[in-house]
């Protein structure tokens, strides 16, 4: 009927003759074909960050924490119910107010000074760190000086056995008349009577 009359040219746009002739069913069809991306509702509600369910599927969907969630989040258009209705109680006033007490008990201005506390004592600590590790630091040339000295005394003591080793061989292989292995049983033995002779000196 509505293509006998007579066509508004200004407000066909906006309004379509033929828009109360569509069914639900119909208008689902024809959003059903223009989502070409093939999203879930619940996905495409993400993608233009809209409400995921648009009505409730779970029974925490209904509870206060929940509306207050989707109240942040997507704004007033997301709810269901009046936005007042998500503001606390006087009983749930004083709750936070007594749970705030417990939490933190101090006030605003001695929480600053604890902190204040806080970040001198840590201040005091690194300073005294600092003043430690500059001591050592001057300290350095003295114990890399003992140091050397440490190393050059067991250089020495090393070098003075090996030399008395050299010429305990030297006194063997005399005394025998020939070369002779420090490991050979000869050696060993002659080595044990130059021992005997020698504390014998010593005694005498």
């Amino acid at each position: 009927k509505w293509k006998d009359e007579e066509l508004d040219s200004i407000s066909i746009e906006e309004t379509p003759k033929y828009i109360d002739t569509i069914f639900d069913e119909q208008q689902q069809e024809i959003l059903k074909k223009r989502n070409k991306s093939q999203l879930n509702p619940q996905h495409h509600n993400i993608l233009f960050n809209r409400r995921l369910y648009n009505q409730s599927i779970e029974d925490f969907h209904d509870t206060i924490k929940y509306k207050r969630k989707l109240l942040s989040r997507y704004g007033i258009k997301s709810l269901d119910i009046p936005a007042g209705a998500l503001w606390l109680t006087e009983e749930g006033i004083e709750d936070k107010m007594e749970y705030e007490r417990a939490y933190n008990p101090h006030t605003l201005q001695e929480g600053w000074k604890i902190l204040e506390e806080k970040r001198q004592n840590e201040e005091e600590t690194i300073r005294l760190r600092d003043k430690e590790i500059g001591e050592n630091l001057k300290k350095r040339f003295v114990w890399e000086k003992e140091l050397q000295d440490k190393i050059a005394k067991k250089a020495e003591a090393l070098r003075v056995a090996r030399e008395k080793k050299s010429r305990l061989i030297d006194e063997v292989c005399r005394k025998l008349g020939f070369a002779v292995n420090p490991r050979d049983p000869k050696f060993q033995e002659a080595l044990e009577k130059i021992n005997i002779d020698l504390r014998i000196i010593m005694i005498m």
